[in-house]
């Protein structure tokens, strides 16, 4: 909630979010699935009552162009890649698989769309009876309705022990500003386990296991420009919940074992990185104000 000048309070919260799936137009359907690959998800957050009102369809329109080209321009396999979104098609769906297909985001698109709040974008030529069967919307459709077999994933699943939140900045070879404006960053988290089939309470595990986890983040986004990580040309910092500092120089045993007693957050900058400089930044405090574990 807002305050406006008179006192009243207004939602910034989005009222609804409209959830779309996009597959490239030469998408084979019969090709095994690559998941950084061909396809991706996205959300338009909309908001029905004044002054932040987005609901009307010039403004949907609007924001539905920057949202996609804005997701679109993020993932590296559709870096230098013109889509035409004439070529497609704009398929709407209910929670019972029935479609309404759309030449073109229209008045009457948007219409339809507020009732069921989901679509896909495909190209024109696509199978779409043979599309309703493949598992690109099958995940889509489960991920978007929530359908779920709970009792499976239960079964399966292992709550952690531990969570660490981490803010990984990648290292420049002149750090020439507190942060240069070409320096990617991302901002995620690693469970720990100290028990069970996925114990990685050790350094050798918990380092292995964040490496997998940077490099997908590093090789699936485009504003990474190295896509491997060597963890000799960063320093590691701890961060508490009055923002002091423990720096460790490298990843080794004595940096494991301050994080498994203090289960701190993570922050991963290049060796010449000026970090308390930096903790004034806006990334730094979007990070800590938002995503930090600081419970």
């Amino acid at each position: 909630m807002r305050k406006l000048e008179n006192g009243s309070l207004y939602n910034t919260e989005p009222d609804a979010y409209i959830e779309y799936l996009f597959v490239e137009k030469e998408f084979d359907l019969d090709a095994p699935v690559i998941y950084n690959q061909g396809f991706f998800y996205g959300d338009i957050s909309l908001i029905f009552t004044r002054p932040l009102k987005k609901d009307d369809f010039t403004l949907f329109l609007n924001i539905f162009t920057e949202e996609f080209n804005k997701r679109a321009s993020e993932l590296t396999y559709f870096e230098g890649k013109i889509i035409d979104l004439s070529e497609y098609k704009f398929v709407i769906f209910d929670k019972d698989k029935n479609l309404t297909i759309f030449e073109a985001i229209t008045s009457s698109f948007f219409k339809a769309l507020r009732a069921s709040q989901k679509f896909m974008i495909v190209g024109k030529e696509l199978d779409f009876e043979k599309f309703k069967t493949h598992k690109i919307f099958d995940d889509f459709y489960k991920f978007v309705y929530r359908i779920f077999d709970k009792d499976k994933i239960m079964d399966n699943y292992i709550e952690p022990d531990a969570t660490v939140e981490y803010l990984f900045i990648e290292k420049a070879q002149q750090q020439i500003e507190v942060i240069n404006d070409d320096q990617a960053y991302s901002m995620a988290y690693v469970y720990i386990n100290f028990t069970g089939p996925f114990e990685n309470n050790n350094l050798t595990a918990f380092k292995k296991f964040l490496q997998e986890e940077l490099i997908c983040s590093l090789q699936d986004l485009k504003n990474f420009t190295d896509k491997s990580i060597n963890f000799d040309d960063y320093k590691f910092y701890l961060v508490d919940n009055d923002k002091n500092t423990i720096e460790f120089a490298v990843m080794d045993e004595i940096f494991y074992e301050a994080l498994i007693a203090s289960l701190r957050n993570l922050v991963i900058v290049g060796k010449n990185f000026d970090f308390e400089a930096f903790k004034d930044h806006r990334i730094f405090l979007e990070w800590f104000d938002k995503y930090s574990n600081k419970t």
